[in-house]
């Protein structure tokens, strides 16, 4: 082996870009992370950033634990990692530090404004308009949609305006608007991971 390390970044068209100022690509974390753990080993990220090293670590069969200090970065790695692993993957973890009821939203609110604001969108898939601290011009998020009602026989109606509590939020409901696949996309999408033979061998695979 070289006494280097030639890994390519992560270009703007590359599947893995998700458009987080600082992400690595995952070629490199996967080689630190093998060098310096075994499977069922736990891989601490103190800034995890848009979770590149949890998502190498859980697909390396790593336990794994990431810190950081914005909402906007948490619910960054959730999409990533239920784009990468599926629904099934939320299951597996645990996040400590977002509200989970009232109070905690309310004590977010007062103490730190813009975190309350990018919690409420990720809880709605939004994206947030301006990520730094700023002025937004009063639109803190936008959802976008194709309203297909038009071309159908029956038409589904949807409200103009629509107002959702913090406590609403936390019981699970969300904005009613016409869902298309792929249309909304809070953050992009993060490629799926490849099964692998000796990961799962009472599945057939092809011959390679």
């Amino acid at each position: 082996m070289k006494d280097w390390w030639e890994i390519p970044s992560v270009g703007s068209a590359d599947r893995q870009r998700l458009g987080y100022p600082t992400q690595k690509p995952e070629c490199l974390i996967e080689r630190v992370i093998t060098a310096s753990s075994n499977e069922g080993d736990i891989v601490l990220d103190p800034f995890c950033g848009c979770g590149t090293t949890i998502a190498v670590a859980q697909r390396l069969k790593r336990r794994w634990m990431g810190i950081d200090i914005t909402c906007l970065a948490t619910a960054l790695i959730k999409h990533r990692l239920k784009d990468t692993f599926g629904e099934k993957i939320r299951k597996t973890y645990k996040v400590i530090g977002e509200p989970v009821w009232l109070p905690d939203a309310e004590t977010l609110d007062r103490e730190d404004p813009y975190q309350f604001q990018w919690w409420a969108l990720g809880l709605v898939d939004a994206r947030p308009v301006e990520q730094k601290k700023g002025a937004d011009k009063g639109i803190d998020g936008r959802l976008y949609f194709h309203d297909e009602a038009e071309n159908k026989k029956t038409k589904t109606k949807h409200a103009t305006m629509q107002i959702l509590t913090a406590e609403e939020l936390l019981s699970g409901k969300t904005v009613d608007y016409p869902h298309s696949e792929g249309v909304n996309v809070t953050f992009n999408k993060a490629p799926k991971a490849k099964a692998k033979k000796e990961d799962h061998p009472e599945l057939k695979y092809p011959e390679e």
